[in-house]
């Protein structure tokens, strides 16, 4: 039986100059974020740039400046610095 000849393949496969094709957050950025929603342990949920922001102490509705302390791929913790108000009032 005739071998078979193995077509030679290049090390990149389709794949893009990014590592990731989201905007990744870094750790000390401040932002301004409005709480969407409550976690299962009762933190504030917030989105900024594709990233989940997750809140302890934070309630639906308020506006507050939180400032980012641990990043992991699409998710983040932040700690609040000044709450601004809610956007019920």
């Amino acid at each position: 039986m005739p071998r078979r000849i193995h077509k030679r393949r290049s090390g990149k496969r389709g794949s893009s100059s990014k590592k990731y094709s989201f905007r990744k957050l870094r750790e000390g950025e401040i932002y301004t974020v409005v709480i969407e929603d409550y976690s299962n342990k009762g933190e504030g949920i917030a989105k900024v740039k594709d990233t989940i922001l997750f809140i302890p102490g934070g309630k639906i509705g308020e506006i507050v400046k939180v400032k980012v302390t641990s990043v992991k791929f699409k998710k983040a913790m932040a700690s609040i610095i000044d709450r601004k108000g809610s956007i019920y009032e």
